[in-house]
């Protein structure tokens, strides 16, 4: 995701100095002291990995020196011992990282502000004062940048990104493209996340969130007898309760001559339009969609908005480690929400449901690029996999091979009968492998979107379309499985031949292996989130089905408001 930043560092120096029209004046319009003092904190930020400055630790000591060499040691939000205006600019939006989960402390907001307002209640600012706040916002400026561009933590080990940066991102030279056209605040919209519609629309269910429990959260729904499930028709103390906290969380519209003091509201009865709220709250937390109030409706019912506003924070944070041009035309796989969309010019033009791995055969996260169709593929299963569940299969059942298309394929190459192998007594290591041929029982279905990765994960049909029916789909061994995968060929295929579906149709009917190669292949993003917003304003939630949530919050620094 990036690199070491004493290697993009050694490319500062140069440009930054052909940036700075006449060094010469620069460097003459800063007092000698001020410069001199820059100069001496550079030799330290050359020497130590951990640097403090006026009780502040800097994020990125390294780049920050490289910066201040480039521009000859000449204060970058000064000018003749006068604090330049653009600095409100910066301390203002620093402010509020809040606002996209981050947090303002980690830009020196307070310590900037405190010597900023020193330095403007004299005529004579102290030299070391004006050094200290220059070099705090120019480390405050560049970590914020570095966070909004690629996050806080790095998305393979969650440590604090303090040591690397993105690939391509020229701190400093955007730091001095800022301060030479007063445009500090434009620099950060350009660079963060939030041009991405997904992610203003997390950003402003978050503000949303974090009112509501400014506000006390929502109430909490009174304990009912074991079993009993509280459905349309019911009758309970606890349906006025329901009908509130569903109003808060926006799935209830109260209607216009409901008496919210005592009347329709404080109904003991659950009726329709309650009814309707619930499957709504449902379906926004992939629930299946009853109507009714059981163990797992109630369970995501007594989430606080505290909490889901931490959610939602953590799913701001994966936004951040996209690139910031995910491409034209791309497929996202949302895997906690077991859904594959096909995007164009930032609309989803194709959504369907996926089956994804199971907690014990996770998948992974990454990007790739798909540039090829293989229509009635055969499947190579890998080894653990024969060892681990195809092998018990056959020892119990022997003509589980054959039902089930499976052939098992020496190292030469050539087909091995079952009969002539010992199934209760195999090395640690298959010296064979099982291949199964296409067809209607193939566990790849008729189809596969390839992207050689690896993971060996890819997309693909299945034989078992009724999995589909299963609110939490997590049933692979990794890979995706597609509900309507003939579908998602044709997308991918659109400019790379005849690919309608009579053609596809005559493929799958001669049942020949045939791969297709892309001319145009198409970006593939998977990612994990368990929050998101919807171009309505709705906002999803899901469970944490792989736990990772869990395990980012506690290496993210809580957002400050």
């Amino acid at each position: 995701m990036g690199i070491a930043l004493a290697t993009l560092a050694c490319g500062f120096a140069a440009p930054l100095r052909a940036q700075v029209a006449d060094p010469d004046t620069a460097v003459a319009a800063a007092s000698s002291a001020v410069r001199e003092l820059i100069r001496g904190h550079i030799e330290r930020l050359r020497e130590a990995d951990a640097v403090q400055v006026a009780g502040d630790a800097l994020w990125l000591p390294s780049v920050a020196a490289h910066f201040y060499e480039g521009r000859g040691f000449s204060p970058a939000w000064s000018r003749e011992d006068s604090v330049m205006a653009v600095v409100d600019s910066l301390l203002a939006t620093l402010r509020r990282a809040g606002e996209d989960g981050l947090r303002p402390s980690d830009y020196h907001v307070d310590r900037a502000q405190e010597l900023l307002e020193g330095i403007r209640r004299t005529t004579t600012p102290d030299p070391v004062e004006v050094v200290d706040l220059d070099l705090l916002l120019t480390d405050g400026y560049m970590a914020y940048t570095s966070h909004l561009v690629a996050g806080r933590l790095d998305p393979v080990t969650y440590a604090p990104r303090t040591r690397e940066i993105p690939e391509g991102l020229d701190l400093a030279e955007r730091l001095e493209e800022a301060l030479s056209t007063k445009g500090v605040r434009r620099s950060f919209v350009e660079l963060s996340a939030g041009t991405e519609p997904g992610y203003r629309r997390l950003r402003t269910a978050l503000a949303r969130y974090r009112s509501l429990a400014s506000r006390g959260g929502w109430p909490v729904l009174p304990l009912l007898p074991d079993g009993e499930v509280l459905e349309r028709g019911s009758r309970s103390a606890a349906v006025p309760v329901l009908r509130r906290l569903l109003m808060d969380t926006g799935d209830y519209a109260p209607p216009a001559d409901e008496d919210t003091g005592g009347g329709a509201s404080g109904s003991l009865v659950f009726d329709a339009g309650l009814e309707v709220a619930v499957r709504r709250f449902q379906a926004r937390h992939g629930l299946p969609e009853t109507g009714a109030v059981g163990p797992r409706t109630r369970a995501a019912l007594a989430v606080s908005p505290g909490r889901r506003a931490r959610q939602i924070e953590l799913n701001l944070e994966r936004w951040r480690w996209l690139p910031r041009d995910l491409g034209r035309r791309f497929v996202l796989v949302n895997i906690a929400g077991f859904t594959a969309e096909a995007v164009e010019e930032g609309t989803t033009v194709m959504s369907m449901p996926v089956i994804v791995g199971t907690a014990y055969r996770q998948t992974p996260v990454f990007s790739d690029t798909i540039t090829y169709v293989v229509f009635n593929p055969s499947w190579r299963v890998p080894r653990d996999i024969a060892r681990e569940e195809i092998v018990p299969l056959v020892r119990d059942d022997p003509g589980y091979l054959e039902r089930e298309g499976l052939h098992v394929i020496g190292p030469d190459g050539v087909e091995i009968d079952p009969a002539a192998i010992d199934w209760h007594a195999l090395p640690a290591r298959l010296p064979w492998r099982l291949e199964q041929e296409p067809g209607p029982r193939n566990a790849l279905g008729r189809v596969k979107l390839m992207f050689p990765n690896p993971y060996d994960v890819y997309l693909h049909g299945t034989p078992q379309p009724e999995l589909f029916q299963q609110a939490v789909r997590a049933f692979s061994h990794g890979c995706i499985r597609l509900q309507r995968p003939l579908e998602f060929a044709r997308y991918v295929l659109d400019d790379s031949g005849d690919w309608d579906d009579e053609r596809i149709g005559e493929v799958l009917q001669a049942g020949l292996e045939i791969t297709v190669p892309l001319l145009r292949p198409v970006p593939v993003y998977i990612e994990y989130w368990t929050a998101w917003g919807e171009p309505g304003g709705t906002v999803q939630f899901r469970d944490d089905i792989y736990e990772r949530d869990r395990v980012l919050d506690r290496a993210l620094p809580p957002a400050e408001k």
